[in-house]
């Protein structure tokens, strides 16, 4: 066998070297993108299968609201789920109450009672992933480099299969094109929009999405006054910037009228998004 000389010998390792570090960047890379792509907040991207609407009225809601009214707990400007009471038949009944709004048709309903079938679905869904896996810090926690559950298979409606960001970015958003969404459907974090203590109905949808806006945005969650030049918003003001205005700019103008305070226009504007669990305390 004939031996390297030593310079080949040393640049073979070098070589190697290389090799190693460039296989360990790559994989960075690949690992930096794959976090960006789990956690860029996703476009409006329609399914045209769902876009279409019927008359019919919206489904019964009383079980909904029921588990509502038993474990949804206001504290301060937060609306808390009680997680660790809900008892076992209280579950099954929700559980039940998912099945049944499985079995209906939403494209057979009136465009303001579709909408509310799917904020409540949505919302329901959500409750129903917690306590599945509860106790847990976050809902962050039930996914991969915690990224959530909001890709995973929730419901199956009408033989196609759903999730929660389905729902939410290629059935509400582009459907409806209504910012108000946003304050609408809740996604179990302290910085969300309040899970609201009514079920949204088709009679009072416009007035309630109307109030869950302007609750948040004065809330310290939506929007809170640092300095009179500092001014720190929701992080959801900047992930879908695009649902309310066209830049940083026109986003304050949007938000003026429904605040309590005005932000000057030159105030430095911060985001901030509170991922714990809206669970109460014991």
């Amino acid at each position: 066998m004939i031996g390297l000389l030593p310079s080949a010998a040393s640049n073979a390792c070098h070589t190697k070297d290389r090799g190693v570090g460039l296989g360990v960047r790559w994989l960075f890379i690949g690992l930096l993108l794959l976090a960006c792509n789990l956690f860029a907040a996703p476009k409006a991207d329609l399914d045209p299968y769902w876009n279409e609407q019927g008359q019919q009225a919206q489904p019964d809601v009383a079980t909904w609201q029921a588990f509502l009214d038993n474990y949804l707990v206001k504290k301060g400007q937060h609306y808390l789920v009680d997680y660790r009471r809900v008892s076992t038949s209280d579950r099954q009944a929700l559980q039940q109450w998912l099945s049944v709004q499985a079995s209906i048709n939403p494209l057979q309903l009136a465009p303001d009672a579709q909408f509310a079938y799917w904020v409540n679905l949505y919302n329901a869904l959500t409750v129903d992933l917690i306590l599945q896996n509860y106790p847990l810090e976050s809902i962050r926690n039930l996914g991969w480099f915690n990224s959530g559950p909001w890709n995973r298979t929730v419901i199956r409606i009408n033989d196609r299969d759903l999730s929660l960001n389905d729902i939410e970015h290629r059935i509400l958003r582009p459907i409806f094109n209504d910012h108000r969404i946003h304050f609408a459907v809740n996604c179990a974090a302290l910085g969300c929009p309040n899970l609201q203590p009514k079920a949204f109905t088709e009679n009072a949808l416009n007035s309630q999405l109307s109030e869950a806006e302007r609750a948040f945005v004065n809330s310290e969650k939506g929007v809170a006054k640092v300095s009179a030049k500092r001014w720190r918003l929701s992080s959801i003001f900047d992930w879908y910037l695009e649902d309310f205005a066209s830049n940083e700019a026109e986003l304050i103008k949007y938000l003026n009228p429904l605040l309590n305070e005005a932000i000057a226009s030159d105030a430095r504007i911060d985001y901030h998004y509170d991922w714990q669990l809206n669970e109460t305390q014991p």
